[in-house]
């Protein structure tokens, strides 16, 4: 979405970063601009959805950003954003990458690092179809294609499930520092905070000119792989009010957000900030250190589980992840079992 007046990256930075109100002559001494053209661009900003509160003395506090800014905001602060695409309602942003990933055959590089972004998402779901509940404005509701090649459809879940399971909570660590080394993974997609879920995690296959793969879908390995498609729903501005209205599954799937854990941060300052975090973490998905550290947040690991993957159904000790095979459960006769993160449901 970009604008056909271009907006100031510099000056919507400063006021998204700062915590407290900055008057319009800190910012003039900031940016090195002037006053009269401080407030030539504050109204740009103003005329794309940006909201601001602003005291004579204390200064100017943003309330929030506007959607028309997020898409050269975002790709501004990127190195590897190649589009972004911001929507004010629609179904699913999984079901857009997926036709864009499938109108696009010619050159699969074009499509990788595109990113879309719904404001409201109305269809929005899960593992296996679960519906994921996402109140207008009060989430990241997101999905990036990801072009993979030579490796398998459970292969490529796998390892980017672990890996932007590890991105979504150091996320969240990053706005709630006093949550440091509380934000648990709960295999094989979702990321808690205080026992309850504050995000999850879709990854689909896409090959050309056919269905999704993968998360409960058939797979075929010899057609292919075009691209990933990694979805995120990441609870910000969720209050408890929204859930308490909400149809929710049971107790044990009760929501939270940043919002609910103290931290009210605009959306875009989080999903700038999470996607930096995704990047670094794909391109480390193999790394030891990655590991360790999802081994040390996942409340399954060395805990007894039941798990069903198909029809097959299984007991026992989880006692590792293998970034390609998913994960490893011993059972009582001491016999190693891969389990998919792809089609395996913790029962």
């Amino acid at each position: 979405m970009h604008q056909t007046k271009p907006i100031n990256i510099g000056l919507l930075d400063c006021l998204l970063q700062s915590k407290t109100a900055i008057t319009r002559e800190s910012l003039a001494l900031t940016l090195g601009l002037s006053r009269d053209r401080i407030a030539d661009e504050l109204h740009v900003l103003t005329q794309y959805g940006c909201e601001f509160n602003e005291h004579p003395q204390h200064g100017i506090v943003m309330i929030q950003s506007g959607l028309g800014v997020w898409s050269d905001y975002l790709e501004s602060e990127s190195s590897v954003l190649r589009n972004v695409l911001v929507y004010g309602t629609t179904g699913s942003t999984q079901d857009i990458c997926k036709d864009i990933s499938n109108s696009i055959t010619a050159n699969p590089q074009d499509l990788d690092h595109t990113l879309v972004i719904a404001h409201h998402q109305q269809n929005g779901r899960g593992r296996l179809g679960r519906k994921w509940i996402a109140p207008e404005g009060k989430t990241i509701s997101c999905s990036m294609i990801k072009t993979i090649n030579h490796q398998s459809d459970a292969e490529v879940i796998n390892r980017l499930t672990l890996a932007v399971s590890v991105a979504i909570a150091r996320t969240v660590e990053f706005f709630l520092p006093e949550k440091k080394g509380v934000t648990q993974i709960k295999w094989p997609n979702d990321v808690w905070v205080d026992g309850r879920k504050i995000a999850g995690i879709l990854v689909e296959t896409v090959h050309a000119n056919r269905q999704p793969t993968g998360l409960g879908y058939p797979s075929s390995s010899e057609e292919g792989l075009a691209a990933a498609i990694i979805g995120i729903g990441l609870n910000a501005g969720l209050d408890e009010g929204d859930i308490k209205s909400a149809k929710l599954d049971g107790p044990k799937y009760l929501p939270t957000s940043l919002k609910i854990c103290g931290c009210d941060v605009d959306r875009l300052l989080v999903l700038r900030k999470l996607l930096e975090f995704v990047d670094e973490m794909i391109e480390r998905a193999d790394d030891e250190a990655i590991m360790n550290e999802w081994r040390g947040r996942c409340l399954q690991f060395k805990q007894q589980v039941r798990l069903r993957n198909g029809t097959q159904e299984i007991v026992g000790e989880v006692v590792d992840i293998d970034p390609a095979l998913g994960l490893i459960v011993r059972n009582d006769r001491g016999m190693l079992t891969h389990m998919p993160a792809a089609s395996t449901t913790v029962i």
